[in-house]
C-alpha cells in the first residue's frame, strides 16, 4: 500500500483503478480525436423569469443542450453491440482492472455493494450474469463517473484523481455520512444574501446558480410535482453539521429526514406566521461534507435524498410567480424569533402554529374555518367546552396593544357564529363579519386573529398562556370577570 493510500478505506480498489482510469482516458481522447460523434456531458444553464424566479429545469430524453466534455459514463462498453464506441476488452489495463475487482466482488459483498448497485439483488441470476452486471457498472458507473468529474476538474495528477476517487469511495462505502440538510423553501423570496441564523445548527441560506442547476428537476415529470415549483426558491432551510447511517446504495432507503422536519416546519411555519404567503418544499438535499455520490461536472455534489409535493396546490398555478416581493429584513429577524419560540414553545401553541399552516393546504372554506378554530381554542381556550365569550376576552386582552379589545372581542364572536353552523352541520347564514357598516369575509377574520394571536405569543417578552391571560383580565378590570355562564354562547 502506498503511503498516500493509508487514509482510503479501499485502497486495494484504488490500488486496481488508477491504471484503468489512466488507459481508460488515453483510449477515450484517441477515440474523440477522430470521431464526429462523441456522447457529451448535458449542460444544465442557470435561467430565470421575467419576474427573477429561479426557473432551471433538466431535459428529457437526452435531447436537452451539450457540453463540451466527454461523457465517459456512455463511452465504454463490457460486451459490444452496434452501439459500441470503446470495447472495454481493447484496453488492456481497464479490462484487467474489471475482471479482477468483479472476480474479487463475488466473494467479497461489501465490494460488491460499492461497485454495483443491481448486481447485490441479482439473487435469483447465475454467477455469470450478477458478474456482467458488476463489470458494467465498474466500466461506467465508477470509472466513467470518476473521469467525467476530473474532465470537469481539469484533473490530470494522480494525487488529484486519488482525491476524487476518495469522495466517492466514501459515499460507497462508508457506515456513516455526515453534511448539511438543505430544503429549498419554494415560492418565497428572502433580501438576505447573508446566512439567516434561527437556533442551534439551523440556518436560511440564499441558493446559489450552482445550486439551482444541481437540483434542477426534468421539466417533464410524470408525477404530481411540479419541477417549475420546485426551481422557484431562492433561500432554503439548512440543517447543518448532520451525521446518519449511510443507505445511499439502498435503492428504497432515504436519509432518515424525520429527525430534521422538525426544524424545516418551524421555520415554515413562521414564514406563514409574519407573512401570510404560502411556502413548503419540493426537495430534500443534502450537501455533502467530503463525500459525492455523484457529481454534475464541476458543480457542488449536492445528493437528492427526497422529492415530493409538500406544498400547498394552490402553488402549482404558479400565480405567484409572475411577482417576486422578498421577505424584508424585520420580518426576516421575526421568521427568525418565532422559529426559535416554536421549537421551545408547548404543543397547544404549535398545534395552532400547525393547524394556521393547514389553511394553505385547504380547498374549502369549511375546512379552514374548522382549522382556525382548533388554533385559536388551542390557544385562549382553556374549558372542556370552550365559551366563545370567555376565549373572545382572552384574545381581547392578548392583542389589546394593537387591536382595540371590543374589535377583537366582537370579531371573533362573529366568526365562531361560521364556525358553530359549520360544526353542527349547517351553512352558515352569512360568512361576513360586520366592523361598523362594513362586511368583511369571515374566514380572513378568522386567519387574521389567529395569525395576529401566534405572533402575540411567540414574538412577546412574556409568553402567555389562557390562565395567565384571566389573571390580566382580572387586573385590568380590577373586579372578578362576568362569569354567568348562561349569558355565555357555546362554542
Amino acid at each position: 500500500m502506498a503511503k498516500d493510500d493509508q487514509g482510503l478505506l479501499r485502497p486495494d480498489l484504488w490500488e486496481l483503478l488508477l491504471p484503468a482510469i489512466k488507459a481508460a482516458r488515453q483510449a477515450g481522447r484517441d477515440f474523440a480525436a477522430g470521431n464526429a460523434y462523441v456522447p457529451r456531458q448535458p449542460l444544465v444553464a442557470y435561467r430565470q423569469n421575467d419576474a427573477g424566479w429561479p426557473q432551471v429545469t433538466k431535459d428529457t430524453l437526452g435531447m436537452g443542450t451539450k457540453s463540451d466534455l466527454i461523457d465517459w459514463s456512455e463511452l465504454f462498453d463490457v460486451n459490444e453491440n452496434r452501439f459500441t464506441r470503446i470495447l472495454v476488452g481493447k484496453v488492456p489495463p481497464l479490462a484487467d482492472a474489471v475482471r479482477e475487482i468483479s472476480r474479487r466482488a463475488m466473494g467479497d459483498p461489501d465490494l460488491l455493494r460499492g461497485v454495483s448497485i443491481l448486481a447485490p439483488r441479482m439473487a435469483d441470476h447465475d454467477e455469470a450474469e450478477v458478474r456482467g452486471q458488476a463489470e458494467f457498472e465498474i466500466a461506467r458507473r465508477l470509472v466513467g463517473v470518476i473521469l467525467n468529474r476530473a474532465d470537469a476538474l481539469g484533473a490530470e495528477t494522480d494525487d488529484e484523481l486519488r482525491a476524487i476517487y476518495q469522495q466517492l469511495e466514501r459515499a460507497r462505502f462508508a457506515k456513516e455520512l455526515s453534511g448539511d440538510i438543505v430544503v429549498p423553501l419554494v415560492a418565497v423570496a428572502f433580501v438576505s444574501h447573508d446566512p439567516v441564523h434561527i437556533d442551534g445548527n439551523v440556518w436560511i441560506e440564499r441558493l446559489t446558480e450552482a445550486d439551482h442547476r444541481v437540483r434542477a428537476l426534468n421539466w417533464l415529470q410524470q408525477d404530481e410535482l411540479s419541477p417549475w415549483v420546485a426551481a422557484g426558491a431562492t433561500h432554503a432551510v439548512v440543517v447543518r453539521g448532520v451525521t446518519f447511517p449511510n443507505t445511499l446504495r439502498d435503492l428504497n432507503e432515504q436519509i432518515p429526514f424525520t429527525l430534521f422536519e422538525d426544524e424545516v416546519r418551524n421555520t415554515t411555519e413562521a414564514v406563514h406566521i409574519v407573512t401570510e404567503k404560502a411556502t413548503g418544499y419540493a426537495q430534500v438535499l443534502v450537501r455533502p461534507d467530503g463525500w459525492a455520490a455523484n457529481w454534475m461536472q464541476d458543480l457542488p455534489p449536492l445528493w437528492a435524498a427526497w422529492r415530493g409535493r409538500a406544498y400547498p396546490d394552490v402553488l402549482s398555478g404558479r400565480q405567484w410567480a409572475n411577482e417576486m416581493t422578498p421577505i424584508d429584513a424585520a420580518q426576516i429577524a421575526d421568521i427568525a424569533r418565532i422559529a426559535k419560540s416554536l421549537k421551545a414553545a408547548p404543543k397547544n401553541v404549535q398545534m395552532a402554529a400547525r393547524r394556521l399552516r393547514r389553511t394553505t393546504f385547504r380547498d374549502s372554506a369549511e375546512d379552514q374555518v374548522l382549522d382556525v378554530a382548533i388554533g385559536i381554542e388551542a390557544l385562549v381556550g382553556k374549558e372542556v367546552d370552550a365559551l366563545t365569550h370567555r376565549m373572545a376576552q382572552r384574545a381581547a386582552i392578548a392583542l389589546a396593544r394593537r387591536i382595540p379589545a371590543a374589535a377583537t372581542y366582537n370579531l371573533l364572536k362573529q366568526f365562531y357564529s361560521i364556525r358553530s353552523a359549520i360544526a353542527h352541520g349547517s351553512e352558515p347564514k352569512s360568512w361576513t363579519v360586520k366592523v361598523g357598516d362594513d362586511k368583511l369575509n369571515g374566514v380572513q377574520i378568522g386567519l387574521f386573529l389567529l395569525r395576529e394571536l401566534l405572533q402575540n405569543r411567540l414574538l412577546g417578552d412574556d409568553p402567555w398562556d389562557a390562565g395567565s391571560l384571566d389573571e390580566r383580565m382580572l387586573e385590568s378590570f380590577g373586579r372578578p370577570a362576568d362569569d354567568d355562564e348562561g349569558n355565555e354562547q357555546e362554542a
